[in-house]
């Protein structure tokens, strides 16, 4: 899904620049933008919003690292190797992907 909107853009992009350049002979210019590693993160590899920390842990394991709860509501942040996951209370907000170094 992430690629599609990435290619769609590119493409929008391309076009926008043939016709602003003057190209009169019709010719249409496009390329594929490849993105590393972005269909992966985005099917099945985190944790969905909405559930539990204990689900979380039955299908990811042990966290690499906890960090305890802060503010109110309490946000509580869960680092896997990955991905790091952000509970609102007992239930998964969010989660992003590591920076790759």
């Amino acid at each position: 899904m992430r690629n599609t909107k990435i290619v769609t853009t590119a493409l929008g992009l391309c076009l926008g620049a043939c016709m602003y350049s003057g190209f009169s002979d019709n010719t249409l210019v496009a390329e594929t933008l490849v993105i590393e590693n972005t269909a992966q993160f985005y099917s099945d590899a985190k944790p969905k919003k909405g559930i539990s920390k204990a689900q979380v842990r039955k299908k990811y394991g042990e966290p690499v690292q906890t960090y305890a709860p802060v503010g109110q509501p309490p946000i509580t942040r869960w680092r896997y190797k990955d991905f790091i996951v952000y509970f609102e209370y007992n239930n998964v907000i969010h989660a992003v992907a590591n920076r790759k170094r």
